[in-house]
């Protein structure tokens, strides 16, 4: 994670800008979950999810103004899922059920319009 804080600039009291990578596991293993199954125990891959963020926060206003806006990008690999078995098994395996890519803006503006509110 990087951040920098910038004091005074311009009309805003204060401003920070920021960016971060993370990375995230989930590990493989052994799928035994079954109610009256004799069949054999399954495998599954680990799960890996990449997350990326950059964004800024400003205040204003003497600190009574927020602003906070941020982009963000996941990439997961090898989801892993409980799924369920064709009866009468009953079976509720883990299971990698393919990837994923989720991205997306946030924002947050809160506003103290007066003190003690």
């Amino acid at each position: 994670a990087l951040d920098y804080l910038f004091e005074d600039v311009g009309p805003a009291d204060s401003l920070l800008l920021y960016a971060q990578a993370t990375k995230g596991f989930k590990g493989a293993g052994f799928s035994a979950i079954a109610l009256a199954s004799t069949a054999p125990v399954g495998a599954y891959d680990p799960e890996t999810n990449w997350t990326y963020e950059a964004g800024l926060k400003a205040d204003w206003l003497d600190g009574r103004l927020r602003t906070n806006f941020a982009y963000f990008y996941s990439d997961i690999e090898a989801i892993q899922q409980n799924s369920t078995g064709p009866p009468p098994a009953f079976e509720f395996p883990v299971q990698n059920n393919g990837d994923a890519r989720i991205h997306g803006l946030e924002f947050e503006i809160p506003l103290t319009p007066v003190t003690g509110l």
